[in-house]
């Protein structure tokens, strides 16, 4: 696939509730890691300051915005601000598997700012592989560079030994869940469910508010939404997105003549 240079062309896709506008900071990271602003890892702050001031200007101007109203399923923010014990908030079936994982020696770690990500994509991979996944949901390497580096601050890794890691991004007053694995043991064991609780309540330590869990596959309301909406069966927000596209020369050369946004975006990905 053709990447343009940095600074040249952005695409940015806005996940959008009532909350998630206002965190320009993680649309910026989103940009950053997610499109072809970042064409290498020493340009990441550069791409970080482009990907920033894209944002401001989409969440400025939604009306420029013309598939704004494409909504989703629904998004899973975890309240962590509400009264009662986290624990005992989430669904039963939720419960009875963190206390399978409990039972069974499952320990949880957190660690802000991992120097390397190496494990973390090992078994990312291997879970990939096993669930027989898309290409989509495979990174380059320069995907996992920017995370070490130019995004390394906002990177909060969870881990249950080598049984299952949590990849999320802080923005407070948010954490924000970005990508899981596991193994087939860790998954037997229930080692995800309690991963999950145990950064909850890392945030919740912090004083952050939302613990942002994301929707289903494609922003559908299926099983994978269903597995974060039990953790907080009152924490679903609507949610849309927004394409936009800021550079159309750009965005021709790399996608063709006649790509637009309506279906794949952005369809140069396809290739």
């Amino acid at each position: 696939m053709e990447r343009a240079d940095a600074g040249s062309a952005l695409v940015l896709v806005v996940l959008t509730t009532g909350v998630l506008v206002t965190l320009g900071l993680v649309l910026a990271l989103v940009a950053t890691v997610e499109t072809d602003v970042v064409a290498t890892t020493s340009e990441g702050t550069q791409a970080l300051a482009l990907a920033e001031a894209a944002a401001e200007h989409a969440l400025s101007d939604l009306s420029g915005l013309r598939s704004w109203d494409t909504a989703l399923a629904g998004t899973v923010a975890w309240r962590l601000d509400e009264e009662g014990d986290l624990f005992e908030r989430m669904h039963r079936h939720h419960r009875r598997v963190v206390r399978k994982a409990l039972s069974a020696g499952v320990e949880a770690t957190a660690q802000l700012a991992p120097e390397s990500l190496a494990g973390f994509v090992a078994l990312y991979q291997r879970t990939m592989e096993r669930q027989e996944a898309e290409d989509f949901y495979y990174f380059p390497p320069e995907y996992w560079r920017a995370l070490e580096t130019s995004l390394r601050g906002h990177v909060v890794l969870f881990e249950a030994g080598d049984d299952a890691k949590l990849l999320c991004l802080h923005a407070p007053p948010w954490l924000h869940y970005h990508l899981g694995a596991s193994s087939d043991a860790g998954r037997k064991l229930g080692a995800s469910s309690l991963l999950f609780l145990e950064a909850a309540r890392w945030a919740q330590e912090l004083g952050y508010t939302r613990f942002h869990l994301g929707g289903g596959v494609g922003g559908a309301r299926d099983s994978l939404h269903e597995f974060k909406l039990r953790f907080d069966p009152g924490g679903e927000v609507e949610a849309a997105i927004g394409k936009a596209i800021h550079d159309e020369a750009a965005y021709r050369r790399l996608a063709g003549p006649g790509a637009g946004l309506d279906g794949f975006f952005p369809a140069y990905r396809r290739a």
